[in-house]
């Protein structure tokens, strides 16, 4: 019998069953084909408020089987982690786990990491923060700083720093 292969309508390249049944692998236990496209997931997605991210999209792409397509596409690291389409789905389906074994997928197959993810990595190290002591502005348009809100000026790094970089870099393991 012949396979029959889902053809996308974008860039005319089909579905790879082969893909699928890796990718299955990697995600173990979260079945993306348990997915009935409710959306739940899209609804409190930070990421698709800010940058039009349809998780739900993005997990039906992969139970079609366009995997190749996801993991050369910059929509896959557009996700924040913030699981809120995790708490939503219905289904139990995990949508930010899909999104991290795509960019696993995407690492391993030589795609390009986007250079804001490498350089917050660096200052995680750096600093065990993602991001520098900064000013914020209200709504008001008033400038805000640690020490006009009484907070200490310098945040001090993790206690220990070498034991949270390998812990860290423990974490990042599967990543890269």
């Amino acid at each position: 019998m012949a396979s029959v292969a889902l053809l996308d309508l974008m860039t005319n390249k089909p579905s790879e069953p082969e893909a699928k049944k890796r990718f299955a692998e990697i995600i173990g236990s979260q079945d993306p084909n348990a997915c009935f496209v409710c959306a739940r997931c899209t609804t409190g997605c930070e990421a698709m408020e800010l940058l039009e991210n349809f998780p739900h999209q993005v997990v039906n792409l992969v139970r079609l089987g366009l995997i190749d397509e996801l993991i050369n596409s910059e929509k896959i690291w557009a996700c924040m982690q913030c699981l809120k389409c995790t708490e939503r789905c219905p289904q139990n389906v995990a949508p930010s786990d899909v999104f991290l074994a795509l960019r696993n997928l995407a690492v391993k197959a030589g795609a390009k990491v986007p250079d804001g993810f490498f350089k917050a990595l660096e200052m995680i190290m750096e600093t065990g923060y993602l991001q520098p002591v900064q000013e914020v502005v209200s709504r008001t348009f008033e400038t805000y700083n640690r020490k006009s809100l009484n907070l200490r000026e310098n945040i001090p790094q993790p206690a220990n720093l070498e034991k949270f970089k390998e812990a860290f870099m423990a974490t990042m393991e599967g990543m890269f």
